[in-house]
């Protein structure tokens, strides 16, 4: 009897012994909770986000859905046009998650010093729960008013705009043709082609997509606003 009672002393003295310079077991407990309650919404978005600031684009690729990063980065320099639509950056703190199916999310967060909010859409890619980006959204101010545009819809007329610029500044008459809609496409086919190149010049000048003008383009609706500062006016 006294032998079991030795024993059992020694296993429950033991601990306390061995927690000599810890503060307590509640301590140590916060310290083991701290470590693994990081929220991985919040290690996702907070990742991409530097992986923006940083422009590496082969992080953020590993983030985003296959169909995103498709959309987003359909041309080589796609990241200087990604750069445009000024997408915040720094510390991320995540405001709301909703949860709209098994694979798909919605996350809103606020970004940086001055707290802006945007909103992220996320999807399950594996069957064990791997979430990325597919899409992203943000508000901008629009006559006196706030107006919500997709990431994806923003980059394609950025990609739309550097085609456009690409094509024009080659001066191929047929290309230039293909480029713009149908009831532009038959006034312009009626000019000499001595007239169509000067035109043409006229236009567009030094605005090429290599030439780091930065085109202002705002989105209304169906149609789009695109303004080049150029040396002797704007476009």
């Amino acid at each position: 009897m006294q032998a079991r009672c030795i024993v059992l002393f020694l296993l429950f003295a033991a601990p306390t012994t061995l927690l000599t310079g810890c503060t307590s077991l509640e301590g140590i407990s916060g310290m083991a909770m701290k470590g693994f309650a990081r929220n991985p919404d919040l290690a996702l978005m907070q990742d991409f986000n530097n992986a923006l600031a940083a422009g590496q684009t082969a992080e953020m690729k590993s983030m985003m859905t296959p169909e995103f990063h498709g959309r987003v980065f359909e041309l080589p320099e796609s990241m200087e046009d990604l750069a445009l639509l000024k997408i915040p950056t720094g510390e991320v703190k995540i405001l709301e998650t909703k949860e709209l199916s098994e694979t798909e999310k919605e996350v809103k967060i606020e970004i940086g010093e001055n707290k802006r909010r945007i909103l992220c859409k996320l999807l399950a890619t594996t069957k064990r729960g791997d979430w990325k980006i597919d899409e992203i959204y943000l508000s901008q101010r629009q006559n006196s008013q706030y107006v919500t545009k997709t990431v994806t819809e923003q980059m394609q007329l950025l990609t739309s705009i550097r085609r456009f610029t690409d094509t024009w500044s080659s001066g191929d008459r047929e290309q230039i043709l293909a480029s713009v809609e149908p009831e532009l496409k038959s006034s312009l086919e009626q000019l000499p082609p001595r007239v169509m190149a000067r035109l043409n010049k006229q236009l567009i000048g030094s605005t090429t997509s290599k030439s780091g003008s930065r085109p202002v383009a705002e989105i209304n609706r169906d149609k789009a606003e695109v303004t080049f500062n150029q040396a002797d006016g704007k476009l």
